[in-house]
């Protein structure tokens, strides 16, 4: 009876250790591999990209990011939409409607794949000129060599601004880490860019005086009725830029990342869950810029209130189970 009482024991032990070996290819099956396009490394924004994926790691250990250094949104959107990346970061919530609906200046390249996942910031541009170009005015860069973000959202918005006030500076259209060099060596007096303050300008701010040029809200009118939609008012608050002495109008815009449609539900949901956990620590990781992250903004339902074109069927479930009513705008085609 001993002896059979250890085999039928041993037996349990075998047909457990199956079933663990079993639950593991389960779980290796389900891991996800993904590739996230982010922004300039010299941008203060990689950071916190870099913050995103750390906390999606630690909280799902099955899915592994790799961060890939891009342009910034309109680059990641053309990425995303090739299939390249997974994850795309920094869309702006205006220009994400404008691919989105193939408007402005994707008209005739409609992404209806992309998907949203969150956008709890609204953060300012800057634009400014260095001070001893004498420029005071956007409306003063006609002819003066002024750079230009290739492959970013605010790069495609501050160009369309400018074109649609019949403001024709001559650009260098690069990378921010290429610009910020360019204007330190005097080839181009300035630029323009999300956040403020934002550290590729405060890196020229630095070592050059530089004046933080307004948006008033004349040109704003004129760019929307060219771009609808595309410029909202924002305030960049005094001294946030060195020398800077008054608030600045300017525009800004809901900020978030996004995917594409074909992103199992399952790993949308976690990605939306995991940021959202650690949502204080990645506030931490990008000090100003990312205050819309800190948990007493309620970044969860603010996230809803900022996105504009549709989400992700795992981000509308996340936000459900949040409490959080979510317009039918938002819901994606293929829930309805």
């Amino acid at each position: 009876m001993k002896t059979k009482g250890y085999i039928h024991v041993g037996l349990v032990c075998l047909l457990a250790a199956i079933f663990t070996m079993v639950g593991v290819e389960t779980a290796a099956a389900k891991a996800y591999r993904i590739k996230f396009g982010a922004t300039s490394v010299r941008s203060g924004c990689y950071a916190f990209d870099v913050a995103k994926a750390k906390a999606v790691h630690e909280l799902f250990p099955e899915i592994e990011v790799t961060v890939i250094e891009t342009g910034g949104t309109v680059e990641n959107l053309e990425l995303l939409r090739r299939g390249l990346i997974e994850w795309s970061g920094h869309t702006n919530m205006a220009v994400g409607a404008a691919a989105y609906n193939g408007v402005g200046g994707f008209k005739g390249k409609a992404f209806k794949d992309l998907r949203q996942l969150w956008a709890p910031q609204f953060n300012p541009f800057t634009i400014f000129a260095t001070k001893d170009s004498g420029v005071k005015s956007i409306l003063e860069l006609t002819g003066k060599k002024f750079g230009r973000r290739s492959g970013a959202a605010d790069g495609y918005m501050i160009e369309a601004l400018l074109t649609a006030n019949g403001i024709k500076p001559k650009w260098m259209r690069a990378k921010a880490g290429a610009l910020a060099d360019a204007t330190k060596g005097r080839m181009i007096i300035g630029w323009g860019k999300a956040h403020a303050p934002e550290a590729s300008i405060m890196e020229i701010a630095a070592v050059m005086p530089i004046t933080v040029l307004p948006v008033t809200a004349e040109m704003i009118e004129k760019g929307n009725s060219q771009y609808p939609g595309h410029f909202v008012p924002e305030m960049i608050p005094a001294g946030t830029y060195p020398g800077q002495d008054r608030d600045i109008p300017t525009i800004g815009g809901g900020l978030g990342d996004g995917c594409h449609k074909d992103m199992p539900e399952e790993l949308a949901y976690k990605l939306v869950k995991a940021v959202f956990a650690k949502c204080n620590d990645l506030a931490a990781s990008w000090p100003k810029n990312a205050d819309g992250w800190k948990k007493e903004r309620q970044p969860i339902p603010a996230s809803v209130r900022n996105t504009v074109s549709p989400l992700h069927p795992g981000a509308v479930r996340f936000y459900r189970e949040m409490g959080v009513t979510v317009p039918d705008r938002l819901i994606p085609p293929e829930m309805k």
